[in-house]
Formats: C-alpha cells, sequence, structure tokens
C-alpha cells in the first residue's frame, strides 16, 4: 500500500493546492459578489424569499454572545451528535456487522449508497436553506440520524440495512450544508473564525469520543444496542430542542 498512498498524496496534494489557489477568495466580495445574494428587499417575484429574515443576520455577533445562544448550542449538539454516531459506527464497522451475522464485503457495501444519497442530499438541503428555516434542517438532520441509530438495532434484516443507509446517507449531506452555512448566516462573518473554532472543537470532541462510545456499549452489555438506543434518544431530545431555535436577527 505504501506506493499507492505515496501517489495518492501527490496527486491529492497538489490537484487540492492548484484548485485552492485557482477558485478559492477571503470572501465574495473579491469577486464582486454579495454573500446569498441581495438582501430581501431588493429582491421581488418567486425569489423574494431568498435571504429570508428568518435565516439572515443583520450585524456581526461576538463570540461572547454566541455562546449564550440556545440556537448556537442546539445546532452545535445537532452536528456533534452527527460527528459522534458516525465515527463510532465506522471505527467499529467490522463488529457491527459480525454481530449481525454479516461478512466484511456486505457491510462495508452499504458506504457506496449512502455517500450518494449524501451528495444528493447536500445539493438538496443547500437549495432549501435559502428558502425555509435553518432549524428545519436541523429537524431533518437529528431526525435522520435517529432514523439510521433505529436501523443499526436490525442491521441483521434488510430493513434495517435500508434504514442505516438512508438515515446516515441523508445526514450526511444535511451536515456539510449546515455546517458551512449556519454561523455566517446567523452571526455574521466578522467573528466567524472564533464561532466556528467554538464549533469544531465541540464537534472534534464527540467524534473523538465516537469509538469509546460504541466500545464501551458493546464491552459492557455485549451487544451495540445500548448506544444505538441512547443514539436514538439523544437525538429525539435534540428535535425537541430544535423546535426553540429562533430566527437569527433580521434585517430591518
Amino acid at each position: 500500500y505504501l506506493g499507492s498512498m505515496v501517489i495518492l498524496a501527490i496527486i491529492c496534494g497538489l490537484s487540492t493546492a492548484f484548485l485552492g489557489w485557482l477558485f478559492f477568495r477571503d470572501q465574495p466580495e473579491d469577486c464582486g459578489l454579495e454573500m446569498d445574494g441581495s438582501p430581501p428587499q431588493k429582491l421581488g417575484g418567486i425569489d423574494s424569499n431568498l435571504g429570508s429574515p428568518q435565516n439572515t443576520t443583520a450585524k456581526d455577533l461576538p463570540l461572547e454572545e454566541v455562546r449564550k445562544s440556545f440556537t448556537f448550542w442546539i445546532f452545535t449538539m445537532g452536528m456533534a451528535s452527527s460527528s459522534l454516531i458516525i465515527t463510532g459506527f465506522t471505527f467499529h464497522i467490522a463488529s457491527i456487522g459480525e454481530m449481525a451475522g454479516l461478512d466484511r464485503s456486505a457491510i462495508y457495501s452499504i458506504f457506496l449508497p449512502i455517500s450518494i444519497i449524501s451528495v444528493i442530499t447536500n445539493f438538496t438541503s443547500g437549495w432549501l436553506s435559502d428558502r425555509i428555516p435553518l432549524k428545519y434542517l436541523l429537524m431533518v438532520l437529528v431526525l435522520s440520524l435517529g432514523l439510521g441509530s433505529f436501523g443499526m438495532l436490525y442491521l441483521h434484516e434488510t430493513i434495517g440495512r435500508v434504514l442505516v443507509i438512508i438515515g446516515y446517507g441523508i445526514q450526511g449531506g444535511v451536515w456539510g450544508c449546515l455546517s458551512v452555512v449556519t454561523w455566517p448566516r446567523f452571526y455574521g462573518r466578522k467573528h466567524l473564525g472564533a464561532i466556528s473554532g467554538l464549533f469544531m472543537g465541540v464537534v472534534i470532541f464527540a467524534s473523538a469520543i465516537g469509538p469509546a462510545f460504541y466500545g464501551i456499549s458493546q464491552q459492557v452489555t455485549g451487544s451495540y444496542d445500548t448506544s444505538a438506543w441512547v443514539a436514538v434518544f439523544m437525538n429525539l431530545v435534540i428535535f425537541v430542542g430544535a423546535f426553540k431555535a429562533h430566527k437569527a436577527i433580521s434585517f430591518e
């Protein structure tokens, strides 16, 4: 594998660096663009809902204020839940499949349809993020996580694998959208680095404990069912909390 890894590193490293230099800019204004289009008062007709006050902010909020926001924490907990569950599930995938009576090729085969659904969902959620309050996408995210975790309980059956594929596939696409769109949309860009840093710190911590979370479940109870039920319950709690996520400060 050494040769293939070296070749892959060279190809990915050089191509990614070139694409970054070619396409990436510090801010949309450098390209004569306005982030998320024009404010609502400049829009008309069928696009009048784009830049909805439910999804926009009038000022840049500092981290000190953001940390006191229930909305910040409910979104962060939802996305951290995804990192914990998916990392733990992936880390123990061979063992989970073995306990479900599946060989490695069978259990690994679920990743391809999951990735396909994630790509489609990412484009769809990106389109929807301009048209509906972001808390509804958060609800879809945690419901999908709960659905996939419930399917894990029946992984030995076809319906269980279908639920895992659909649930974890949808959440992957929605997570990719929310992790990029939410913070500048709600809190502006001036303090985006600090806000994103706190968010990523929580997400990385959740990702780090995910394998241990699943591993302890297997070690103590002899199966992964306990971790799956905890994941289902945890995401139902976040789903209920998402109803309390307030709108961002709107344009005046």
